[in-house]
């Protein structure tokens, strides 16, 4: 996969409010056509939350990577009422029109919408894919994230004994990679951006054929689905380098990836907002100091806590990205440092 830096790269990111009544109507009759086929569906509704994060997602990208020629924003159909689709730059592109026909709609399975982001008309041909909850920290150049693939992220040792169900769908993926490319890997991937190529793609699309059309049947998420994020890294390492690939097995890092020791670094961090006994409070206090090269914030608050862990997300982002972007329809409040104070006490 050869890049340089002439030519273009867009960024897709994929996002949902589960908060509208007609989401809300569409997924609940979706649950019960399946449940009635006698499908298992785990439902979390904190999945498909709108905790305002695009927001700050848009800021990240327009202060810390202005060499990005267009933003795609990939929905089921809605449009966030605080961003400005007319304005030059940003488009909102549904499920309709990149899914292919056989695919199961309305889909509700996160899985299955990464599987088809390079379908959508226009993308460039290396593009970087979003979820609405991971951040640019710091400036980036163009060069330096195409020199050294920074987006190719690992973290999390798979679990030969997983605890919980995503642990079980990662040790899946990894039992699939090993059938598919004869390499088992060591680490899930981070939540982070991630580089992508259509040509590899489309080639991923062919290696994982039968994966993905099992995936593509499932409207919610099931123990068996192909992770895209996950596999897609490892798929390119391997047509790549060999020895790359290898080394990511042993645990190494070459220069190609990223593997990082502890929560926090200087190239990548990943908060549970929420979670209890966590300190989560005091780490993104550190993020505010160490700005990581990307981050993820995922929402760990419970419906008790809600409106607290939100008020402590939105200041805490706003401190980080106080200047709104040009595709805001109005900004939001301005944060101040010190937040964590008004929230929890450091631990």
């Amino acid at each position: 996969m050869k890049m340089d830096a002439t030519q273009p790269i867009d960024a897709v990111v994929m996002w949902v409010d589960g908060s509208s009544d007609d989401f809300q109507r569409a997924e609940q009759m979706a649950l019960e056509e399946e449940r009635a086929k006698g499908k298992t569906v785990v439902h979390s509704a904190a999945r498909h939350r709108d905790n305002g994060e695009l927001r700050y997602l848009l800021r990240s990208i327009e202060q810390n990577m202005p060499w990005i020629r267009h933003i795609y924003v990939v929905t089921n159909g809605q449009k966030p009422d605080y961003i400005d689709f007319s304005v030059p730059g940003i488009s909102q592109v549904s499920h309709s029109d990149i899914f292919s026909n056989d695919a199961a709609t309305p889909c509700f399975n996160s899985f299955v919408i990464d599987s088809y982001l390079h379908n959508i008309e226009g993308l460039s041909e290396n593009f970087i894919r979003f979820s609405d909850d991971f951040f640019i920290g710091r400036k980036l150049e163009k060069e330096e994230f195409l020199k050294t693939r920074a987006a190719f992220v690992f973290k999390g040792e798979v679990q030969e004994q997983p605890k919980t169900r995503y642990q079980a769908q990662v040790k899946r993926n990894a039992e699939l990679m090993k059938q598919v490319l004869d390499v088992r890997p060591k680490y899930n991937v981070a939540h982070a951006p991630q580089l992508r190529n259509i040509p590899a793609c489309k080639r991923f699309e062919e290696t994982y054929r039968d994966a993905l059309m099992h995936t593509r049947s499932n409207r919610f998420r099931t123990k068996d689905d192909l992770i895209p994020l996950m596999l897609y890294p490892y798929f390119v390492l391997s047509e790549g380098s060999r020895e790359s690939i290898e080394s990511m097995v042993r645990g190494f890092n070459d220069g190609l990836v990223y593997v990082p020791k502890r929560e926090i670094t200087d190239r990548y961090a990943q908060v549970a907002v929420g979670r209890e006994d966590d300190n989560w409070a005091g780490k993104l206090d550190k993020i505010l100091q160490v700005k990581p090269l990307f981050f993820n914030l995922n929402d760990n608050f419970g419906a008790e806590r809600e409106s607290e862990g939100l008020e402590a997300m939105d200041t805490f982002l706003a401190t980080m990205f106080p200047v709104p972007s040009r595709f805001e329809r109005s900004p939001t409040k301005t944060g101040k440092s010190g937040f964590v104070a008004r929230f929890w006490p450091k631990s």
